[in-house]
């Protein structure tokens, strides 16, 4: 036998529900043309924040020596113009460091979850000779 259930989204979505005799869920999710604000995709799981400034949670993931050694950086000399966070199996930043020649860097930074007892790292290249404006890739 199965139980069926339809709900509607906040989003104008309309998602339904089957649960069969298994006792395991069949999930359908049907969205109708919606546009997303970078509000809302600041509060969808698996999206990224948005864009933050300077602060302490990001001090503390850039203070990784695996993160400093790849950058080529001192803490003390480490100034992140901004920063966005996703999380995933981790935390996913993506950073914009401001360089002393008046450039940026983009990067990429995985701090992973804490049960790995990992240090955060650097996730592929980092782009130099950017701009603040430029967008990540």
């Amino acid at each position: 036998s199965t139980r069926a259930g339809t709900f509607r989204a906040r989003s104008h979505s309309t998602a339904t529900t089957t649960r069969t005799s298994q006792n395991s869920v069949a999930f359908h999710a049907t969205t109708s043309h919606h546009h997303f604000t970078p509000q809302m995709a600041s509060r969808m799981v698996g999206g990224h924040s948005e864009a933050k400034p300077q602060d302490d949670e990001i001090m503390e993931v850039m203070a990784s020596p695996r993160v400093l050694e790849t950058l080529g950086v001192d803490l003390e000399s480490l100034v992140v113009h901004s920063y966005t966070r996703q999380v995933v199996a981790g935390t996913k930043y993506q950073v914009k460091l401001a360089r002393e020649d008046g450039t940026f860097s983009h990067f990429s930074v995985i701090k992973p979850l804490p049960h790995k007892n990992e240090e955060p790292f650097i996730l592929g290249e980092v782009q130099d000779g950017l701009t603040a404006e430029d967008t990540f890739n």
